[in-house]
Parts: structure tokens; C-alpha cells; sequence
């Protein structure tokens, strides 16, 4: 009987699996073959060994955008971590349980518009050199407002400014759910003691909560390596390469170029960098 059910169970899976290996699996192993050729799409393709490879380290504009993503990851680690530890905290300490779950539906529900909402609201309507609202403003105070997009200087800080107010439902959520899962009686003892709001999460809530935090930065890693989103939409990776990424080059050298193998070849070394970043975290998490 007890064999029955798991031959059932088996048989059931099957076709999600099936799928998954087809779309999921089979398509990183072919990334990984045709990485090592000259592949352009519809030609044959040649073997040409560790040439793309060699080349990802020689491109200029893959080390600007490598360079791009490192700022990118900084800014978004002190801001995104920092607001939604915030928030989740701030929404811990509410009251009433309804008003919790209500602040928790607020702060999710911005993830139900899509980010290309987002990018154009942000760079037409507040960030425009000529129109925007951010310039209108600074116009009663100096005839030399800033071209937040045309200057190489400023662009890519301006697509960071963009991420105004900072706030990421999901971490909130990862956050909030490690707070809820202290145990109630640790906070009435350091009430009890005396202790407050402030050491009490420096000393207790935030050691508690580290597990969840590491989880927050390794998607953050995922995330900021995948960046591609207002490079498709606005900038083109521009000017120049100042606001270009990893995920930007590979998507312009494959569609715009039809070097098929070497936008394999950034995949391929894009995927073993959000491997080795989630390797550590989840070691680091392993040993605590």
C-alpha cells in the first residue's frame, strides 16, 4: 500500500518536473555549451574554447557595469535593509493586531504595480531635466539645474535616488515574520527590567533576527546582479556606460548584436557569482 501512494505521489510530479526541466534546466545546460562557442543565433556554431570567457574580463563596458552593480549593492544594502528593518520594527510594536495587519497590506501593496510604473513615474514626472518636478523646485533656487540622466557623473546616482522612499515590501514581510517569531516572554522580561525601546532592539531583537537578514542580502545579491530594468526602458545603459550592468550587456550584446555565445558566456559567469554569494551567505547562516 505504503508503495502504491509513493508510485501515485511520483506520477503526480512528473509533469511539473518534466516542465521544469525543460524550461528551467535545459536551457542552463545549453547556456553552458553554447558559452564556449560563436554561436549568432541561427549559424552553426563554432567551438572556440575560453575566448568568450577571456573576453568578459577584457570588456570595458562589462567592468563598468561590474562596477555599476557594486555601487548599486551598497546603496541598496544601507537603504532597503535599513527602512525595512525600520518599518518592520515600527510595525511590530503597533497596538492592536488589526492595525498591524493592516500596515502589513499598505506596505505590500506597491508590489502590484509594475515596475515600469515605477521608472517612468520617477524619471519623467519627478526627474526630467526639463520638466520634471525635482528641477521645477530647485529652479526658485539656481538657473543651473541638474541633467540627472545626461551627465555621466550624475546618472547613475539619479536611477538610485529614483528608489525613493526605499521601501521593499517583501523585506518588510522577512523582517516582521523573524520579530513575530520571539518568543513574547524574552520582551516582558527586558520590560520587566528596566530595559529600553532602543537597547532593547540592539541587545535582543536584532541578534534575533540576523537569520532573516542574511536571507534579505542574499536576494539582495540576486537581485542587484539581475539589474536590467530601467537600462531596457530609459537609459540604454547610458551615457556612455555609466548606468550599464552585467544583466544590461548580456541582453545588448544578444539582441542587439546576436553574439549569442558570448552573452552565454556574462550568463554563465553571472550565474556562478549569484551561486558563490549565496554559498556564503547560506554558509555563514549554517555556522551560526
Amino acid at each position: 500500500m505504503l508503495l502504491s501512494k509513493n508510485v501515485t505521489g511520483y506520477v503526480m510530479i512528473m509533469p511539473a518536473l518534466f516542465i521544469v526541466l525543460l524550461f528551467v534546466y535545459w536551457p542552463s545546460f545549453t547556456a553552458g555549451y553554447y558559452s564556449f562557442t560563436d554561436w549568432k543565433g541561427g549559424s552553426e556554431a563554432h567551438f572556440v574554447g575560453l575566448s568568450n570567457y577571456l573576453e568578459v574580463f577584457k570588456d570595458s563596458a562589462l567592468r563598468k557595469g561590474f562596477a555599476n552593480i557594486a555601487v548599486i549593492f551598497v546603496f541598496s544594502l544601507v537603504t532597503l535593509t535599513s527602512v525595512a528593518t525600520l518599518i518592520a520594527v515600527l510595525i511590530y510594536h503597533i497596538g492592536p493586531r488589526k492595525w498591524s495587519r493592516f500596515y502589513q497590506v499598505i506596505f505590500v501593496l506597491p508590489l502590484m504595480v509594475p515596475a515600469v510604473v515605477g521608472i517612468y513615474v520617477g524619471v519623467q514626472v519627478i526627474m526630467d531635466a526639463q520638466y520634471g518636478l525635482l528641477n521645477s523646485i530647485l529652479s526658485h533656487f539656481t538657473e543651473n539645474t541638474p541633467n540627472w540622466f545626461g551627465d555621466k557623473q550624475l546618472a547613475l546616482y539619479s536611477l538610485l535616488i529614483m528608489g525613493f522612499p526605499f521601501v521593499h515590501g517583501i523585506f518588510i514581510l522577512m523582517i516582521l515574520a523573524g520579530l513575530q517569531s520571539i518568543s513574547p516572554s524574552i520582551n516582558e522580561a527586558a520590560k520587566l527590567e528596566g530595559i529600553t525601546a532602543g537597547k532593547r532592539f540592539w541587545l535582543i531583537e536584532l541578534p534575533l533576527i540576523k537569520p532573516q537578514l542574511k536571507t534579505v542580502v542574499g536576494l539582495m545579491i540576486i537581485w542587484v546582479l539581475q539589474t536590467i530594468g530601467p537600462q531596457i526602458v530609459f537609459t540604454q545603459g547610458g551615457p556612455g556606460y555609466s548606468t550599464t550592468t552585467p544583466s544590461y550587456e548580456l541582453y545588448k550584446n544578444a539582441l542587439s548584436y546576436n553574439q549569442f555565445g558570448y552573452s552565454n558566456a556574462i550568463g554563465v559567469v553571472l550565474f556562478a557569482m549569484i551561486l558563490l554569494g549565496s554559498l556564503i551567505n547560506l554558509r555563514r547562516k549554517d555556522k551560526e
